[in-house]
């Protein structure tokens, strides 16, 4: 009888031992749910993706072609200077002008295109634009200094703008966008040919010209006729621009600079002691070294001095010796309308 409840208990202390062993396997986490529970999904997003303010530019568009360009530099090159961007972007296929681009300087006052609003905010920045200002485009890059809003920055600009700030004509698109802190802006036409408006209907072909008889395959008659045909495709055109598209002629061989004549000049290149008086505003174009014989000058004339009378005193005070170095062979003074043209200069062209 001992002996039969030894086994039974033997046998009943086995059975709760496999029962409790089975009990702690049925509390016993999954590993394979513990693993999906404990270990965070990877995260797909790139750390460094670029913020992008999209124009959202009507496509086809110069513009939108502008931009296109820009947003796929800045992104392939996040290290690029905004002068490298402005090049890049003028030598585009679409812009069928000839232009350049100038870096801003920090102190910069006056912006083509925004009147007297002066643009703030930026680390560096570029202008890129025509060589001829009758062309209705003018475009900008820029680096936005630490802690600039980007879309404040683009925002100011816009509300700021003037697409009329050429008399002669009009920007159609206004398009201004950024890629992190690299803001796009463009003023220009819609269509990809921005050339002058050859039927522009300000035409000037009938205003008084006065003819100064020149003679034909002279430096003279040649910067006279391209004076004349300025003066008729766009009469609106500033003297700045007037003589900036002269002194770009091709039949000029230096280099040469224009600048504006302020109000109350005492001295005129070419002209000694002689005030010049009677224009509205002015502007010479000359070489940039002083040896060379050769000074040009147009004025829009004030309203009821007589133009005839004009040209006769520039004529008879000028000095053809100005230059102690060298003396020009040519002179010649003419007008279209009230805008008058005078050169002194050699005749030869290749001089």
């Amino acid at each position: 009888m001992k002996k039969f409840i030894a086994i039974l208990l033997a046998a009943m202390m086995l059975f709760s031992a496999v029962a409790c062993v089975n009990n702690q396997n049925d509390e016993k986490p999954n590993d394979d749910q513990t693993t999906e529970n404990t270990t965070a999904s990877p995260n797909t997003d790139p750390v460094d993706e670029q913020v992008i303010i999209d124009p959202s530019a009507e496509e086809g568009t110069m513009g939108e072609i502008l931009w296109n360009a820009f947003l796929e530099e800045v992104k392939a090159n996040d290290q690029i200077t905004v002068e490298e961007l402005a090049n890049t972007l003028i030598s585009n296929s679409v812009i069928k002008f000839m232009g350049g681009v100038t870096p801003l300087e920090a102190a910069q006052e006056y912006f083509v295109g925004f009147d007297n609003y002066k643009i703030e905010g930026y680390e560096s920045g570029a202008i890129y634009m025509p060589m001829i200002g009758s062309v209705p485009f003018v475009g900008y890059v820029f680096k936005l200094a630490d802690g600039v809003n980007a879309q404040e920055f683009i925002d100011n600009l816009k509300n700021n703008c003037n697409p009329s700030w050429n008399i002669c004509v009009t920007a159609d698109q206004t398009v201004a966008g950024a890629v992190d802190n690299f803001v796009f802006f463009v003023m220009c036409k819609d269509a990809e040919n921005n050339e002058p408006d050859d039927n522009n209907d300000d035409n000037n072909d009938d205003a008084v010209i006065i003819d100064p008889t020149v003679e034909d395959g002279t430096l003279g008659a040649a910067l006279w006729n391209d004076f004349v045909n300025e003066m008729q495709n766009n009469p609106s055109t500033s003297m700045m621009d007037l003589a900036g598209y002269l002194v770009t002629s091709p039949v000029i061989k230096f280099m040469g600079s224009a600048l504006p004549i302020e109000e109350g000049q005492e001295y005129f290149v070419g002209f000694n002691e002689y005030k010049i008086e009677g224009f509205e505003s002015g502007a010479i174009y000359m070489p940039m070294i002083g040896s060379i014989p050769f000074v040009g000058y147009v004025f829009e004339l004030a309203d009821g001095t007589d133009v005839q009378g004009f040209l006769d005193n520039l004529t008879n005070n000028c000095n053809p010796s100005w230059n102690i170095c060298v003396t020009a062979e040519q002179t010649v003074a003419g007008a279209v309308g009230n805008v008058a043209f005078f050169l002194m200069c050699r005749p030869n062209i290749d001089d």
